[in-house]
């Protein structure tokens, strides 16, 4: 269930256009960078290290799991829906909704296209590549630091499923 906290970010633009619309306050545009860059860091030095990290394999065996793999697909709808809510917001709002919208919607989407990219699916390397694309994050020509069998640019995920012009960790960048 610890991995529903990764929709938080997702909550924060809503939440604070609530408290907005509520308190008549265009201060609260500024709310999910303030958590984002105060409250998040903060908590997480008085938490200190979290030592219960995947490693290794699990990280790996995470992919294959249908619950974790499906709320990582769920995220492509709710980044797309925000994106046009926020769309609205931007009409009427002020450059602390401009910062707030872009910094939540890129650190979800990096975040998790990245993950999806990742996955052996060519539905689910899709969905990454609709979230990357979503933020314009080109990853062409980089090279994947985790498995040489995976291709890090989603255009080429889709055009090349097999991987063959996909770079690996110790080959030259093609150009």
């Amino acid at each position: 269930m610890g991995f529903l906290q990764g929709f938080l970010p997702l909550a924060l633009p809503i939440g604070a256009w609530y408290r907005m619309e509520t308190t008549d306050s265009g201060i609260f545009a500024w709310l999910p960078l303030v958590i984002i860059f105060g409250m998040f860091p903060f908590v997480g030095r008085w938490m200190a290290n979290d030592l219960n990290n995947f490693e290794g394999d699990v990280i790996f065996s995470l992919g294959e799991d249908p619950y974790y793999s499906s709320l990582q697909v769920v995220v492509v709808p709710l980044q797309l829906a925000l994106i046009f809510w926020g769309v609205g917001v931007f009409v009427n709002g002020s450059l602390g909704w401009i910062l707030s919208m872009g910094v939540v919607l890129s650190t979800v989407g990096i975040t998790v296209g990245h993950e999806l990219v990742h996955h052996k699916s060519r539905f689910e390397q899709a969905c990454g590549g609709i979230l990357l694309a979503s933020v314009q994050w080109k990853l062409q020509n980089r090279t994947c630091a985790r498995t040489s069998s995976v291709c890090c640019d989603p255009i080429r995920c889709l055009l090349d499923p097999n991987g063959s012009q996909c770079l690996s960790a110790n080959s030259p960048r093609n150009n």
